[in-house]
């Protein structure tokens, strides 16, 4: 090797430390609500190469020196990492045994597990959307970050060791590595956004260009920078973060090609270490609150989602920064009693510290373990949170209702009964799905059997589709999956009726999705008139009774989430503190009806096609407001999705 590396200090940079704070910041301040800073999230990316530089010429330094040992490097990060982490999953643990719901509970617990386990962001892949609403209500989603960098702990020493001992090429290894995972982010950030997101390989090279970094640094490949051009270097890097903190939002495809930007910049920034570094990162400030970064990292999601699901509404941003403050003043408190003494303070053999590592995070697992088999404990908490619950279990668990990625069909016999009655049949979105109580209902009144033939994101349409930005297979799926749906309903001599409902709005200008036209240019409102007009012509030529059903109200809160909100003690005292916001009564005026362009589109293909068209809003709504709850119990699920029992009620009279 061109230059053998002998350090064995490591050289304290204040600046790395005020680029934390420029990280944590972002992120921070994008999750407290501030709207300027859509892209706050790239404060992450930011982290990664942060963390790429610093261990990667850790691990470089001592294969170098031969005095790299795989025990005290993962004692090390144990060290780092875990003593703030589990404190903190304990403290919230507790609280979450007082705040939550038994299915929030259940969730928490198997966040937490595998938190505690190292593979939260696998786990966050399968269950969520980094920036879905429903993402925001989960305590522990920040770990996704945390799961990266661990398992990028457990390869980086191995991939090292074996180009240090076999190839001495490391900078151009790596390089190639960081290549292969860039490609595959880029190409998956559009096929599989979610995979991309959250999994190590697809963000490996982010911290591959940290470790670059670094040993190019050790090698002194960069002891040529003039001081202008690192001063250079840093206005450049930090123009492209702060860019891209302001330019991003959850609709950029990221990371793919836009995760270039925060992730040159930061490498720019860790290389222009001069007389501006020293002023804008070097200060104390900065320095201070790079040092809580990790706590405050830690601390500060948590406290907000709590605070969010405590609410009925949205959290205003003057509360998020109120909390995010709060979380500040934990994280000084966990950096001074819990960081600092597990790192420098204590003194322990690597035994006895994977030893404790190991007990305490079994003691958290088992209490963990056993709320997720309790199903949340329900026992805990008052019997209305419990049967709310039970409501929206019964409809989440629809069999019937295939996500996304599915072409076919369910053969449950819930869903295709097949036996032999004639039969009325559901089809459309997770909205018509919704309205399998009511069309129960309608099918009982005639000894009818029930076809529930619904799909995710996907209203019955023939020649037209629904595409979804998150997922760009779903039109061509959607167009599949209806074409199925279609030909089993119109060779089926038993099914009489189809009912045929959706979130129509969705469609029309949303910025997720839209309706297309298969073989034209048509889009929105046209391509969904196109798509309507075709389906019901051919329900109706082959014989079938078609109802066009509209769609329901859409609330602007959480039903389920507001009677938890009521009848858990701790829940009702946040609610009132950050929102006081009264739902005692059976009604709300908090809701917005579905677009009058589209009843009227709906109303329109109905009168030319002379079949039958329900509004449940006339079953839902008077004077006074629209109904979501009756005797305690929930209309919706949601905020726009119908229980079983709430769709019996809007669809009375079909």
């Amino acid at each position: 090797m061109e230059n053998v590396v002998k350090e064995t200090v490591k050289s304290y940079r204040r600046d790395i430390d005020g680029l934390r704070a420029v990280a944590i910041l972002l992120v921070v301040l994008y999750h407290s609500g501030v709207s300027f800073l859509s892209g706050g999230f790239i404060g992450v990316d930011v982290f990664f190469v942060i963390s790429g530089f610093l261990i990667g010429g850790i691990i470089y330094t001592e294969l170098n020196n031969k005095n790299f040992s795989y025990s005290r490097f993962y004692v090390r990060r144990i060290k780092r990492i875990a003593p703030a982490l589990l404190v903190m999953l304990f403290f919230c643990s507790v609280f979450a045994f007082f705040y939550l719901s038994p299915l929030e509970l259940k969730d928490f617990s198997l966040f937490s597990g595998s938190t505690i386990l190292s593979v939260p962001n696998i786990m966050l892949w399968h269950k969520t959307n980094y920036f879905s609403p429903n993402a925001e209500l989960n305590p522990l989603l920040m770990t996704w970050s945390l799961g990266v960098e661990e398992q990028f702990y457990i390869f980086l020493p191995i991939i090292l060791s074996v180009i240090i001992r076999f190839n001495k090429k490391a900078v151009a290894s790596i390089a190639v590595i960081s290549i292969v995972s860039f490609v595959a982010c880029v190409i998956l950030t559009k096929t599989n956004p979610l995979f991309s997101f959250f999994m190590l390989p697809t963000r490996a090279w982010e911290l591959g260009i940290g470790v670059m970094l670094s040993i190019m640094h050790k090698e002194g490949r960069f002891n040529s920078l003039s001081i202008l051009k690192k001063e250079f270097l840093l206005i450049i890097g930090l123009s492209l973060i702060l860019f891209s903190a302001v330019a991003f939002n959850k609709n950029t495809m990221f990371p793919g090609y836009a995760a270039l930007l925060p992730v040159l910049g930061s490498a720019m920034i860790i290389l222009g270490n001069g007389r501006i570094s020293a002023l804008l990162l070097g200060n104390r400030f900065m320095v201070f609150i790079g040092l809580v970064s990790y706590s405050w990292y830690l601390w500060h999601w948590p406290l907000l989602s709590f605070a969010r699901l405590g609410i009925n509404g949205q959290l205003p941003m003057h509360s998020g920064i109120i909390i995010s403050g709060i979380a500040l003043f934990i994280a000084y408190l966990s950096y001074l009693f819990v960081e600092t003494p597990f790192r420098k303070g204590f003194k322990f053999s690597n035994n006895k510290i994977i030893f404790g590592y190991v007990a305490a995070s079994l003691i958290l697992l088992s209490p963990t373990f056993a709320a997720y088999l309790l199903q949340g404990i329900p026992q805990r908490v008052n019997p209305a949170v419990a049967q709310a619950e039970i409501d929206k279990l019964d409809r989440i668990a629809d069999r019937c209702l295939v996500g996304y990625g599915s072409t076919s069909y369910s053969k449950d016999k819930s869903c295709v009964p097949n036996t032999g009655q004639d039969a009325v049949a559901l089809v459309g979105d997770s909205h018509a799905a919704a309205l399998r109580g009511g069309v129960d209902q309608y099918a009982k009144k005639s000894n009818m059997a029930v076809y529930q033939l619904t799909k995710a994101s996907c209203p019955m349409l023939l020649g037209a589709t629904k595409a979804m930005g998150d997922y760009p297979s779903h039109a061509a799926e959607c167009e599949s999956y209806n074409s199925k749906v279609l030909a089993l309903i119109t060779r089926n001599e038993k099914i009489k009726t189809v009912v045929i409902s959706a979130f129509w709005d969705s469609g029309v200008n949303d910025k997720n999705g839209d309706y297309t036209a298969i073989n034209s240019t048509q889009s929105g409102i046209v391509a969904l008139t196109t798509g309507l007009n075709n389906v019901i012509q051919r329900l109706n030529d082959s014989g079938k009774k078609v109802i066009l059903v509209k769609d329901v109200p859409f609330l602007k809160f959480n039903v389920v989430r507001a009677i938890d909100n009521q009848q858990i003690p701790l829940r009702r005292t946040i609610n009132e503190l950050i929102q006081p916001v009264s739902l005692n009564s059976e009604s709300t005026t908090d809701y917005r009806l579905p677009k009058e362009k589209v009843n009227a589109l709906l109303a329109s293909v109905a009168n030319d096609h002379s079949i039958e068209i329900f509004n449940p809003v006339q079953n839902l709504c008077d004077v006074t407001g629209c109904k979501f709850k009756s005797n305690n119990r929930p209309l919706y699920y949601d905020n726009q999705h119908l229980t079983y029992l709430g769709s019996a009620y809007a669809l009375h009279g079909l």
